[in-house]
């Protein structure tokens, strides 16, 4: 085996060893999995904060101070915002989780009548088959919704973990950004360097494109459907437009899936609303689409619309919400690198 390992051309073994690391750091990162969404916050706080403190680095302050006075005034707009609409959210999430076990009592009540309703008419006993045990699984799901209520606080606190943890190493990410940057290229020969540092350059190109573009899109989106929401006079207009806001940042079923609590709230206050939040969502996803994504992105990054659909739908059976979010920059990432590897190892 070693012999013919040998025999193949240079390049090709090249290639054959990226692979096979590029495999091995994939199966390292699914063993870790657990502790990733610390490290990816983190990283992407350190992302999106370095410009701004290289623009102070570059009028005169030290990094640490540049550092220090970023973090000061994010955390003051932060305590400013949340002055005002913390004590909003926060009412809102306490008056809905008062009244979740109303609302899916609702649901059930709903459900027993078109069981009821759908009995009396003829249909035949396969069908009527499947819809019952769609029934019952609903009900199960519902009732298992309310059990998971007390473990998700648990969800809850160790995602507050990672909120407050993710700065402090954000801080050491940005202050060692350069001797990291230098360390990590020390692991490449010499004659490599040039090429990765254009390799990272088109890579930062599509992370900054994608990040940042699509955090500011997922806020807008978030910002009008919550005006929109609080028009119409839906209940928790706020806290559904950051569920729609969250969910906007994955591709294809995000806004699908962000829109669903609300159409079941407005179904159960009052059905002519739901037609109102469908239009609602409909008019916003005509201003992201024909207006905002155009100008904040621009041009895609590169991934066909079936392959977005694929590695979003793998993310998720994966790593679930986090693979949802990261499939299609980590996908975006590994199409240059394998293009670049293929390009000057392979040609």
């Amino acid at each position: 085996m070693s012999v013919k390992f040998l025999k193949l051309t240079e390049k090709t073994r090249r290639l054959l060893l990226v692979i096979i690391a590029l495999l091995l750091g994939m199966y390292f990162l699914y063993t870790v999995r657990i502790v990733l969404p610390l490290f990816i916050l983190a990283f992407v706080l350190a992302y999106l904060l370095n410009p701004l403190v290289t623009s102070l680095e570059k009028r005169g302050f030290a990094r640490s101070l540049a550092i220090l006075i970023i973090y000061v005034s994010v955390l003051g707009v932060i305590f400013l915002g949340a002055a005002y609409v913390f004590p909003i959210i926060a009412k809102e999430i306490d008056k809905f989780s008062q009244m979740l076990p109303a609302l899916v009592m609702q649901i059930q009540e709903a459900l027993n009548s078109f069981y009821e309703n759908y009995q009396r008419v003829q249909i035949p006993e396969s069908l009527r088959q499947v819809i019952d045990d769609t029934i019952n699984s609903i009900e199960q799901f519902l009732i298992a919704s309310l059990d998971a209520v007390a473990e998700k606080a648990l969800g809850i606190l160790s995602g507050l973990i990672i909120i407050l943890i993710s700065p402090i190493l954000a801080f050491y990410i940005l202050k060692d950004k350069t001797h990291l940057g230098e360390r990590i290229m020390e692991l490449f020969p010499i004659a490599f360097r040039r090429e990765l540092s254009n390799l990272w350059q088109e890579i930062d190109r599509v992370l900054t494109k994608f990040i940042r573009g699509h955090l500011l899109i997922a806020f807008l989106v978030g910002l009008m459907m919550a005006i929109g929401f609080s028009i119409i006079g839906l209940p928790f207009a706020i806290l559904l437009g950051i569920i729609v806001g969250i969910f906007d940042l994955i591709p294809y079923f995000g806004p699908i899936l962000g829109i669903l609590p609300a159409i079941v709230i407005a179904l159960l206050e009052y059905p002519v609303k739901a037609v109102y939040v469908l239009l609602l969502m409909i008019l916003v996803q005509q201003i992201e689409t024909n207006i905002l994504s155009p100008k904040i992105l621009g041009e895609s990054v590169g991934l066909h619309p079936l392959t977005v659909i694929f590695v979003v739908l793998a993310g998720g059976h994966l790593f679930g919400l986090l693979g949802l979010l990261l499939a299609v920059p980590f996908t975006a990432v590994a199409r240059i690198v394998i293009n670049y590897w293929v390009d000057r190892v392979v040609s």
